[in-house]
């Protein structure tokens, strides 16, 4: 130490009193639910996951939400042209879990061609029932 020279003692961030005081009562509660866990040294992190829109992220790995998952197999068959769309709208948010997305929903999408009377076959029934049966669907490695 240089003779003379104090440790400068502040605080990093300084947050008024109500907002500390929210900030505690929020970290108690993750805490109390096995969220985070207390840790003494001062090199360590918080690793939590995060819930961001539909799925959840955690470091390398991305994975689908369960609730979510669950609500798509359970989805029922499509009577229609419109059914159809949104149910695609809805997978092809989820296209970047699923290997070969187009290849999958090819059957689906000749539906939606001008012209095309609506009829539904097996070929589509096991386009639907694969898109969201795959094992490895719930997680994936971020490139």
């Amino acid at each position: 130490m240089i003779p003379r020279v104090e440790q400068i003692s502040i605080a990093s961030y300084r947050m008024a009193p109500t907002k500390l005081k929210e900030l505690k009562e929020q970290l108690q509660k993750i805490l109390d639910l096995g969220f985070i866990r207390t840790s003494v040294s001062p090199w360590s992190a918080l690793a939590i996951f995060v819930k961001k829109k539909l799925y959840a992220q955690f470091s390398k790995w991305i994975m689908m939400d369960p609730a979510k998952v669950e609500a798509i197999t359970k989805w029922p068959k499509p009577t229609s042209v419109t059914e159809i769309q949104s149910f695609l709208g809805l997978a092809s948010y989820y296209r970047r879990f699923v290997e070969g997305f187009l290849k999958i929903v090819l059957p689906l999408t000749q539906l939606l061609r001008k012209g095309v009377k609506y009829s539904w076959n097996d070929e589509r029934e096991k386009s639907l029932k694969y898109i969201f049966t795959q094992k490895e669907l719930n997680v994936r490695q971020r490139c």
